[in-house]
């Protein structure tokens, strides 16, 4: 199986089921339920009457891809279901589809008014009143093992051949003269199976058939079943298709005439290049060249068949058309598909008048783009002109459709009665886009949408950030959205969290799309995402910020996706770096589902605001926190002091050091929060160190040779970003702590200080990545008459990469001058601290880092002392996300 359930006969052969016989039979769908055991006559209007009576009775187990519900019949018997969903499993499926899932559903029954029972099938516990509408059911009936089951697919509500064979069971393409497409298979699923499309074929009653890529891998298997059923197929158009096999020969030529009221109309058709790379497979044809071949035909029909009127059927990109038809000359109509694989486009109803028109080369009366799977109507009036008809009006609309007058706001029973009121059911979660924006924005765009669905994402998961592909919409309506459209839009893939480095998250930033919110509807988005690859994203942002915080290469991050990217490496390549991949159990479609309905509760205003924020890639913000250690270190240095005589009575362990080689232990951890521009940070710091000789024949020798103890609660707020830090943040600080130590020497108390600052910081610099200047006021609680010094203090950390792939250095600096008032003997004037640190990572969290400290202090007697030290030292640091 290959993109949906439908039967193939070819899956069948390599599985453990024979197969007797395939149906394909019409049914009824409500939103999620489906007409499963229909008897005769009934009318949809009959449901509608009792859908509000159908009484659950039954749950049974089903499978799903993301176009296809399959149900085993008779139920009740879940093991045969299970073994089905085996063999679909074990089968190769095209790269980056969904996965088959085994799910479970109910089987529902209700009493029609003549005593007759109809039952139906729902993923859903309660079927909702509402209008039913025709579809396809393909029955296919199988032996497994004693046991006769019938499988029976129902096509979702949008998907592939899902929404085609909709529109060709509701009549909408009766009327179609012209198909381009011959089989109804989509660039994405395997289409429907042949006997549906020679149904098809029955229901379009379509004169002429021309081709698209997904055609020419099949058309010798076509030819085959045809000749062999001797079946009547429409007219095919070969135009610029050279076929490698005769087989199908007989069935197509290079051009078609019709001859319509007196008019005499040439038909042609032509394939570009690319062709070849849309198609799958090894194609059976080959393709000359679209412009010779085309002046060729054209001439052949004006001068040799003597037509009134040479209408060009193609699928070419839109810049790639223009160019083609100022090379062809003669041309007075093209029909022309630009997208691959497009369901739907809007057609607006529109008169073209061609008074001053001629035959001038490149110069086609009109040319109507006609997208995949959409019945556009093409309305021509003549006039006779020397003898000769001349086309001098076209009217270009689409059949049931008339947006002209939508946009003059005439709704009556638009929704209801058109086609968009057939296959786009369920609440309307967004409201028209000129309700949010301007009467300008007649529709939404990718971008707007999937930065819904990525932000929905990051708060739905509590990622970190979230992201999803932006692709290009198969269906796009104007006005009101309804549920199954965001559905279609968004479809049933299901959610993965994984964790992700911030290197791979900064080479990401690249394809993100931070585009500004709303998009022009005259923007040509359709050509960008379909041919590059870009991502929508919630919780990070343009600058690389997460949550507000720098991305930093070396930190993890809680990621979440939909399913469909693990398929896309090749576009995406950062995404090769996911670990630790889980399964979610959400899907994208439910919870964005969720998402709007929870929106649409609100009143218009909140809900419109709401939804804007989302569009624009905006999450709400919420408190992150964090469990930073900073360093957990085991150090080994030499330490250097010079005048320190002077300072024998300052509580300061660096001033009482002597010179010698030792050991000591540090630790710096953190316990930060965030919440937007918020920022609180509670800090320990702890440093020890102690030598202890006893030499023969003297007494023990202690030295201190580190001592300290910091608490310290930082508060910051990020009042304006700084570019000339990298991107850097400055706003106001205020911070309280406490200094003390462990121990104290002999004669000197131990130092206990309060310490409070208020200033201003710049912080989260990209190499400064911070730099403070503050007013220092400290109760020194040291002897037992406290008393109150007051300084300034100023202070910068810098760090990076080593030529932004190397070795992490880190370089702290600090210089603290205190008032002359106050001070007493024991205190110090000034004091200076430059440490500098290079991280050389040995495995995971741990690394060997070679350390040198210059400290200098000045003391109230003018005396200054200074302290070196030069070490290496083994840390341990991690940071703990605690919440996201």
């Amino acid at each position: 199986m290959q993109g949906d359930l439908l039967p193939d006969t070819e899956f069948i052969k390599k599985s453990s089921a024979t197969l007797e016989n395939i149906e394909i039979l019409p049914t009824y769908r409500s939103g999620n339920a489906f007409i499963i055991n229909m008897p005769e006559g009934i009318s949809p209007e009959v449901l509608k009457d009792v859908s509000a009576s159908f009484t659950k009775t039954i749950e049974i187990k089903f499978i799903e891809d993301a176009t296809t519900l399959l149900v085993s019949w008779p139920p009740g018997n879940d093991e045969i279901t299970k073994s089905m969903f085996d063999e679909f499993s074990n089968t190769a499926r095209t790269p980056g589809f969904p996965r088959v899932k085994l799910k479970n559903g109910y089987i529902f029954k209700a009493r029609l008014p003549d005593g007759r029972d109809v039952e139906a099938f729902s993923d859903r516990e309660t079927i909702s009143p509402g209008d039913w509408f025709k579809i396809l059911m393909v029955n296919t009936h199988l032996k497994m093992g004693p046991n006769q089951v019938v499988a029976k697919s129902f096509v979702k509500l949008f998907g592939g051949s899902g929404l085609l064979s909709d529109m060709a069971t509701h009549g909408y393409m009766d009327k179609a003269d012209i198909n381009i497409g011959l089989t109804w298979q989509p660039s994405n699923v395997n289409g429907l199976p042949f006997g549906a499309t020679m149904d098809l074929w029955n229901e379009t009653k379509s004169h002429i058939y021309a081709f698209t890529p997904y055609d020419l891998p099949i058309l010798n298997s076509v030819a085959e079943k045809v000749s062999k059923n001797a079946i009547k197929i429409p007219e095919l158009i070969l135009g610029n298709i050279s076929l490698s096999s005769s087989t199908i020969g007989g069935y197509g030529k290079r051009y078609t005439i019709k001859e319509v009221n007196g008019v005499k109309i040439g038909f042609f058709f032509v394939l570009d290049n690319k062709a070849r790379m849309a198609s799958v497979g090894p194609l059976p044809a080959e393709l000359s060249d679209p412009v010779g071949t085309s002046t060729e035909i054209v001439k052949i029909l004006v001068d040799k068949e003597k037509v009134d009127v040479v209408v060009m059927l193609a699928m070419f990109d839109e810049d790639e058309l223009q160019t083609i038809l100022s090379k062809i000359p003669g041309v007075d109509i093209v029909i022309n598909n630009s997208s691959y694989g497009n369901f739907y486009s809007v057609i607006r109803t529109n008169l073209l008048t061609l008074e001053n028109w001629g035959d001038e080369i490149g110069h086609p009366a009109v040319v109507a783009d006609l997208p995949n799977g959409r019945i556009g109507k093409l309305q021509l009036e003549f006039s006779e002109q020397d003898g000769k008809k001349r086309l001098t009006s076209v009217l270009q609309g689409s059949e049931g459709m008339d947006f002209a007058a939508r946009q003059r706001n005439e709704y009556d029973n638009y929704d209801d009665n058109g086609f968009i009121g057939s296959i786009a059911s369920g609440a309307r979660l967004l409201p028209d886009p000129t309700a949010l924006w301007s009467k300008d924005k007649r529709q939404y765009t990718p971008l707007e949408i999937f930065n819904l669905g990525a932000v929905t994402l990051n708060e739905k998961t509590k990622a970190e950030i979230a992201f999803l592909k932006i692709r290009p919409f198969s269906l796009s309506l104007v006005g009101e959205i309804p549920e199954s459209v965001i559905r279609h839009w968004f479809q049933h893939w299901e959610i993965i969290t994984a964790e992700l480095d911030g290197a791979a998250v900064r080479a990401l930033l690249k394809q993100m799309d931070f585009d500004h919110i709303p998009v022009s509807s005259d923007d040509d988005w359709r050509k960008k995402y379909t041919k590059g690859s870009w991502l929508a994203v919630g919780g990070v942002s343009k600058d690389g910020r997460v949550g507000g915080i720098p991305l930093n290469n070396n930190e993890i991050y809680k990621v979440s996706f939909s399913e469909d990217l693990l398929a896309e490496v090749k576009d995406f390549p950062a995404l090769g770096r996911i670990k630790h991949k889980l399964d979610t159990d959400l899907y994208l479609d439910d919870i964005v589902v969720d998402q709007l309905l929870e929106i649409k509760k609100n009143s218009n205003a909140t809900s419109y605001e709401q939804l804007r924020k989302l569009m624009a890639g905006t999450a709400s913000a919420r408190w992150k926190w964090r469990l930073n250690v900073k360093e957990a270190a085991l150090q080994f240095s030499e330490t250097q002091v010079a005048n320190t005589a002077a300072f024998s009575q300052v509580p300061n362990s660096k001033l009482q050091a002597s010179n010698q080689m030792f050991m000591q232990n540090s630790l710096r951890l953190a316990l930060e929060s965030r919440h937007d521009a918020f920022w609180d940070d509670t800090k320990v710091s702890l440093d020890y160190g102690k030598i202890i000789l006893n030499p023969i024949g003297g007494g023990k020798v202690v030295s201190e040779t580190a001592d300290q103890m910091l608490f310290e609660n930082e508060m910051r707020y990020a009042a304006l970003k700084w570019d000339r830090f990298g991107g850097a943040v400055l706003g106001p600080l205020v911070s309280l702590g406490y200094n003390t130590e462990f121990t104290h020497d002999a004669g000197i108390p131990r130092r206990k200080i309060v310490v409070g600052k208020a200033g201003v910081k710049v912080f989260e610099g990209r190499v400064i990545q911070d730099f403070y200047s503050a007013a220092v006021i400290e109760r020194d609680f040291t002897y037992p008459d406290a008393y109150t010094k007051l300084a300034w203090e100023m202070g910068t950390h810098l760090g990076g990469l080593i030529g932004g792939i190397g070795p992490e250095y880190s370089v702290d600096i600090s210089y603290k001058r205190f008032s002359p008032n106050r001070l007493r003997v024991t205190d110090l004037k000034q004091e200076f601290d430059l440490a500098a640190k290079l991280k050389i990572k040995l495995f995971s969290d741990l690394s060997l880092n070679p350390f040198a400290d210059f400290y200098s202090a000045k003391g109230v007697s003018g005396e200054t002392a200074h302290n070196y030290i030069f070490g290496i030292s083994l840390d341990y640091s991690r940071l703990f996300k605690i919440r996201n």
